[in-house]
């Protein structure tokens, strides 16, 4: 029981790095798309 309790904390842990790593991406993309709809293109 202990092994699988240490695979979920690791799955969670995993899921949360790949969330934080999407977060940031999304956050990128907007930035681009509001810096450039304020150039006008």
């Amino acid at each position: 029981m202990q092994a699988s309790g240490a695979n979920k904390a690791g799955v969670y842990k995993q899921n949360g790095f790949v969330a934080e790593w999407l977060g940031r991406g999304l956050q990128n993309l907007v930035q681009r798309f509001e810096s450039a709809r304020n150039l006008g293109v």
